[in-house]
């Protein structure tokens, strides 16, 4: 009777975390429209200049990269939102931009600055790597390492 108790319940839990599992897929798929997501893809794909460079990152890898947003990451705070200091998997270091949700004339005035910022390639301007969607903030990835050699 043990064991057969054992098992429904470890059923249970099972199927618990699949419908958490699912729900979780869909909220962030829910997060990366209403943040732009669609919008971007298409802008991207569209018969822009080819020289656009965006890579869409995921959660987990914000998350990792900044160890869960660390408070001791923070680089700075404003109105937009706070910018973390992120490592990447590959020890690359850069600045996590996590803004504030707004209005969707926020939403196209995001993606718009993602999209202008990979195209400038200057020395004084940071260049954007990519973006992640998929929560109810946006975060903006940028390449920190030339900044920092630039003006230390």
């Amino acid at each position: 009777m043990n064991k057969s108790c054992e098992y429904v319940y470890n059923t249970i839990i099972c199927i618990k975390q699949k419908i958490k599992h699912r729900k979780d897929i869909e909220l962030r798929q829910i997060f990366f429209e209403q943040n732009g997501g669609g919008m971007l893809i298409h802008r991207l794909s569209g018969s822009g200049p080819s020289n656009v460079d965006v890579k869409i990152f995921t959660e987990e890898a914000m998350k990792e990269a900044t160890n869960s947003y660390d408070e001791s990451r923070i680089l700075g705070q404003g109105g937009q939102g706070k910018v973390y200091k992120g490592i990447l998997s590959d020890n690359f270091i850069v600045a996590i931009k996590k803004a504030r949700l707004g209005d969707s004339s926020q939403v196209e005035h995001f993606i718009n600055e993602v999209l202008i910022l990979s195209q400038i390639n200057h020395m004084n301007v940071i260049k954007i790597l990519g973006c992640c969607l998929e929560i109810e903030l946006f975060l903006l990835q940028l390449a920190l390492g030339s900044l920092v050699i630039r003006h230390s």
